[in-house]
């Protein structure tokens, strides 16, 4: 295990939501309170990280930027971290602009991330939105909350867990902020987003990157899952293809940062886009599958019997697809996407031995019922 880096504790506002009837009232009122909390954020040292790879765009190579000019990311504490801006939640976007700087528009500096965690001012950690809480005025500091009558419930201790959770994928080094998230790929350019051939295969295995981590698309990484679910990505080391794929180049500096697993990247994109999909339906036919989803969702993504537990659940999925005439083309692209994965050499990673007899010869059986 690597050695923890330097953290130091930040100020962080957090907002909170509590239900509560004032001394002298009679009506439950619900209040969006504000209080300043610690947590911990990674400082690492010079040496304690350094730059694994370097995004650069066709144009900004052929008008020859100095080469700091690129998005760089950072390997620090055995993980990844992309640049971080308040103002955009998409570094591809950067990647096109000619005149990209570390230091510029396109990011945000130490002191600036420091101030708005103080602040709330930008809701950088997606506290607010996150219990739609829109305008800033909502927010009651603790300190002038009224006298109490009774006070029902709140999520206080929910929002400060989420705050220092996201506060610990944040990083400065550098003088500039960075954020955590996952390894660069190419991606088919022709599949999703042509020319913007770049993206992030996420930071962690959970179903709702948004829910449990940052909420942020860093990388193109949710434009970039139909490309995942067909296995039309590539490895940041492999050579480009020639053409739109060429536009963008991915520098490798840190090889041994390079860990893509292919299975686990198809079959989680494949898994995520079903839970989604089944979750989002109120079709009661689906209502089994829907509870299967559910609490297979809820196990501890780090686990190594994650992929079996996702596999299994998709050829339920999958079986219980088949039979529908009716089914929805989201839910169709699933389909075909895990029929198309479960014959690929991604699969064979992962082993048929996980699957149960009768649910490996039931996914055998399900080619020919799609003809």
């Amino acid at each position: 295990m690597p050695d923890e880096v330097t953290k130091k504790v930040v100020n962080v506002l957090l907002p909170w939501t509590a239900e509560l009837i004032p001394y002298r009232g009679r009506k439950l009122r619900t209040v969006h309170v504000c209080e300043g909390i610690g947590a911990e954020l990674r400082t690492p040292a010079a040496h304690e990280a350094r730059v694994a790879f370097r995004l650069s765009s066709g144009r900004s190579r052929r008008e020859n930027h100095p080469s700091d000019g690129g998005v760089q990311i950072l390997h620090c504490d055995d993980a990844l971290w992309w640049p971080f801006s308040p103002f955009t939640d998409d570094v591809r976007r950067q990647i096109h602009r000619p005149s990209f700087q570390p230091d510029r528009n396109n990011g945000i500096d130490d002191e600036g991330l420091l101030r708005h965690l103080a602040d709330g001012a930008w809701d950088l950690l997606g506290l607010r939105s996150f219990q739609g809480i829109d305008p800033f005025e909502d927010l009651v500091p603790y300190a002038e909350l009224p006298i109490v009558r009774v006070w029902e419930k709140d999520n206080k201790k929910e929002m400060i867990a989420l705050a220092q959770k996201r506060v610990a994928d944040l990083l400065i080094w550098g003088g500039m902020a960075f954020v955590r998230a996952g390894e660069p790929v190419y991606v088919d350019p022709h599949d999703e987003f042509p020319g913007h051939s770049i993206a992030n295969v996420g930071v962690d295995r959970t179903v709702d990157p948004t829910a449990k981590g940052l909420p942020f698309d860093v990388g193109g990484f949710r434009d970039a899952q139909r490309s995942f679910m067909r296995g039309r990505f590539r490895r940041a080391d492999s050579k480009p293809a020639g053409g739109a794929s060429a536009r963008n180049v991915i520098e490798v500096f840190t090889r041994d940062a390079i860990r893509l697993d292919r299975a686990a990247v198809r079959l989680d994109a494949i898994y995520r886009a079903a839970d989604r999909a089944i979750a989002s339906g109120e079709d009661a036919d689906w209502a089994e599958i829907r509870c299967l989803f559910a609490e297979v969702s809820a196990r501890d993504p780090q686990e190594l019997a994650t992929s079996a537990d996702r596999f299994d659940a998709l050829v339920r999925f999958c079986r219980f697809a088949a039979d529908r005439e009716d089914l929805p083309e989201e839910m169709r692209e699933i389909h075909r996407s895990f029929l198309s994965f479960e014959t690929s050499e991604d699969a064979s990673a992962l082993g048929s031995a996980l699957l149960a007899e009768e649910d490996d010869a039931a996914l055998a059986g399900l080619g020919g019922s799609l003809s």
